[in-house]
């Protein structure tokens, strides 16, 4: 073999060294990015899922203070009126308890919307 023969053969291993040894560093640069990036993406959707909790949470206790202020305003409303008609305190439970029944059916229907709007 001549001298060329050999420095072409040289170079060749040397340039297919050269690439098997920065292939491990490429690996390893590739996933501690795609760990990096992980990590980011999970901690911003435990933030995100955190802060919605939390706004479900306040719109629950709004709902149950209007609830309870419904209530009251309805014991209030109605007491004068059902003395004027002469309505039995039967009646009037009735009718409270079908409205309570009903602003909790809504209070129920609220929180489902809202825990398939935090699912979405």
């Amino acid at each position: 073999m001549n001298s060329l023969q050999v420095e072409k053969r040289n170079a060749v291993y040397t340039s297919s060294a050269s690439k098997s040894t920065l292939l491990p560093y490429l690996l390893v640069i590739v996933t501690t990015i795609c760990f990096i990036l992980s990590l980011y993406l999970n901690f911003n959707t435990r933030s995100r899922l955190e802060s919605s909790e939390a706004g479900q949470w306040a719109s629950i206790e709004r709902l149950k203070q209007r609830q309870s202020q419904l209530e009251n305003e309805l014991k209030a409303s109605e007491d004068t009126p059902a003395q004027q008609l002469g309505m039995t305190e039967q009646d009037l439970q009735q009718r409270m308890e079908a409205r309570a029944d009903e602003l909790q059916r809504q209070q129920r229907k609220l929180a489902k919307r809202l825990q398939k709007q935090t699912e979405q």
